[in-house]
């Protein structure tokens, strides 16, 4: 008589039974290690961003520490266009380095910063656990360790740590969310897709171009087992989750700009709500988009023999190239019924990281091209070359030593140029001449300066008259609005510029009759930037 078999059966159960004391053994040393190892993941990362120095490039220059200086003083029209473009973009991100970096020494500010690599590493081993199913705890744990731990350090990621982007910190909550959506794989309970749902919302609240993210996330729910109505369940819980938590991160900004704008992306899809402050224009960047199918198709190979085509700075990574190839390769695999019957990887679960990852790239790769924008991809890369490596058909212990030896070579393949400072003193310190309270500081030409700005009296309205997003006699309603301001204004007046741009500050003052007087002029220095010229402005025609 054939014995029945358990409703859950499951292969492990065909495993040899252990004693008592190896069961424990086996389920409590992971948990030991793993705790261990996150908090040495915590402190390493803090440590490297240390030693990598302070960011102080041209972004957090223009509006990174200006942006929280702005939500909190209330001083989003009170100040119009000094950080260009950025000046309308979303603080939230921004805002626990503002109070930080504030409360002590500089430094204190890089801890922080460097902390968004080691969570992400934290988050990386987990999803290398749930997708790498190995049979003994201690090399599972040490591989999925080993691909967190590499994951964080590559070449692109590695170029952010300690960086004000926030591109890092913005992709903790999408690999939060794609971990929740791995456990929620066989059991889909509700709640977990809604969690997936409500912390891919967080990202893409902050920072809308992790939209990107949600359509990944999209992609892998279509790999859950069950029928159309079960995977549409999937996509309305997770969809569901998705808007609570883009209203939690974003939902106060869109509405305050399409309030005070009438467009709540403000200045972004302009041909869409078409706001009078600006001209109705495309203002996104596509100097990194891939501009037609032959490049876009090879886009891994491009930005890999040529970083420059993807980021304003140097750097080489292979793992997004060697992943691209093995995705064809094992496709090619897969057709031919060629792959391993015994796979490393969990295939629902590896099958749903892979669509998630796919599911992103295309979109980043037709729309921006911008690698920052793609780092959570880079960081997973290791963790997609072990699936695929783990689902070809090779003996057991040959692909497991196929999978380490790959994340070493190309780890230590990496490279990256960085230009940092010191974090010694402040994190941003600035010396500039005493400016009356009753003053007003014009801005010219497309160097930022708007750092400047929070050591000033918080009296003085700064307006950029000429720049990216506005310039004289433009047509728009901002440029209206700060004519109508500086002819109104009785108080001293001033304009801050870089001395390269020196023709585009006359003619800007000059379309507002305006002239600097450069015999009263003195230099603006700090820790972060190039010196900046700030000069007295006087009217046309006065004495």
């Amino acid at each position: 008589m054939t014995k029945a078999v358990p409703e859950r059966f499951h292969p492990g159960m065909l495993q040899p039974a252990r004693s008592a004391g190896e069961v424990k053994s086996l389920s409590r040393f992971p948990a030991k290690a793993a705790v261990a190892l996150a908090v040495g993941a915590l402190a390493f990362f803090a440590v490297l961003a240390l030693l990598l120095g302070k960011e102080a490039a041209w972004d957090f220059q223009n509006y990174h520490w200006y942006a929280p200086y702005a939500l909190l003083g209330g001083r989003r029209f009170f100040d119009i266009a000094v950080a260009h473009h950025a000046t309308y973009y979303s603080p939230l991100l921004d805002l626990p380095l503002w109070w930080i970096a504030n409360a002590g020494p500089g430094w204190w500010g890089g801890v922080w910063l460097g902390l968004h690599a080691g969570v992400a590493a934290i988050l990386l081993g987990a999803i290398a656990w749930q997708v790498l199913p190995l049979h003994d705890p201690r090399t599972r744990l040490a591989v999925a360790s080993l691909l967190g731990f590499f994951g964080a350090l590559g070449g692109g990621t590695l170029s952010q740590i300690g960086s004000t982007s926030n591109d890092i910190l913005v992709g903790l909550p999408v690999l939060a969310s794609w971990l929740v959506l791995l456990l929620a794989a066989d059991s889909r309970r509700w709640w977990m897709l809604m969690l997936s749902g409500v912390l891919c919302g967080f990202a893409v609240g902050a920072k809308l171009t992790t939209g990107i993210y949600a359509i990944g996330s999209l992609c892998a729910l279509l790999a859950l087992p069950g029928g159309a109505r079960g995977k549409a369940r999937a996509v309305l819980l997770f969809g569901l989750g998705g808007a609570i938590g883009a209203a939690i991160t974003g939902g106060f900004w869109w509405y305050t700009l399409w309030r005070e704008t009438g467009n709540p992306l403000f200045p972004f899809a302009n041909t869409i709500f078409k706001s009078e402050l600006i001209k109705v224009a495309d203002y996104s960047d596509p100097t990194f988009r891939p501009r037609d199918w032959f490049t876009r198709i090879f886009f891994p190979f491009v930005f890999t023999a040529n970083s420059r085509r993807v980021a304003e700075w140097d750097f080489r990574d292979l793992r997004i190239l060697v992943a691209y190839v093995l995705a064809f390769v094992l496709l090619v695999l897969a057709l031919t019924r060629n792959t391993s019957p015994d796979p490393l990887a969990d295939r629902l679960r590896g099958r749903m990281l892979l669509l998630a990852i796919v599911g992103t790239y295309v979109p980043w790769a037709l729309l921006f091209g911008i690698y920052r924008y793609a780092l959570t991809l880079e960081m997973l890369a290791p963790v997609a070359i072990a699936i695929l490596i783990g689902w070809v058909r090779a003996p057991r212990d040959a692909r497991i030593a196929t999978i380490v030896l790959l994340a070493v070579v190309t780890q230590a393949l990496v490279t990256v140029s960085v230009d940092r400072a010191s974090f010694a003193g402040r994190y941003v310190e600035v010396q500039m001449q005493p400016i009356e309270a009753d003053a007003m500081v014009l801005g010219t030409g497309k160097y930022p300066y708007a750092y400047v700005i929070p050591s000033a009296p918080p009296s003085v309205p700064w307006l950029r008259i000429d720049g990216w997003l506005v310039g004289p006699k433009d047509g728009t309603g901002l440029t209206a609005i700060m004519e109508q301001r500086v002819a109104a204004h009785r108080g001293p007046l001033y304009v801050i510029f870089s001395n390269w741009e020196r023709n585009q500050r006359d003619q800007a003052l000059a379309a507002y009759g305006l002239a600097a007087d450069d015999a009263a002029c003195s230099t603006v220095t700090s820790n972060i930037g190039r010196p900046l010229a700030f000069c007295r402005v006087v009217r046309r025609g006065s004495t």
